[in-house]
């Protein structure tokens, strides 16, 4: 009997988890300073829960999932790491 091929699901969750935090990291830096007022971008946190709560609801898979990558695969992740460093680029300037 074949194990079943596992999905990346888990990891492109990861990332968009890591998406919303490099968001928030980006508008924290924007102006090089950690200030009060940066502690309003951690509403935008709180609204993306669903987000985070997802990212790390199964991140024990991640490392099975990468174990067996297809090029499809390896192309929906990159995709998804790509949108964690644009949204830290865009919000950072």
């Amino acid at each position: 009997m074949s194990e079943k091929k596992l999905t990346v699901d888990n990891t492109v969750e990861l990332l968009k988890g890591l998406e919303v935090m490099s968001r928030f990291a980006g508008e924290v830096a924007k102006d090089g300073k950690v200030q009060a007022d940066d502690l309003i971008h951690l509403i935008d946190v709180a609204k993306s829960f669903d987000k985070l709560k997802a990212a790390v609801e199964n991140v024990d898979q991640v490392g099975d999932e990468l174990k067996d990558l297809d090029q499809a695969e390896i192309l929906e992740i990159i995709s998804a790491a790509q949108g964690v460093y644009k949204a830290f680029k865009e919000a950072k300037s």
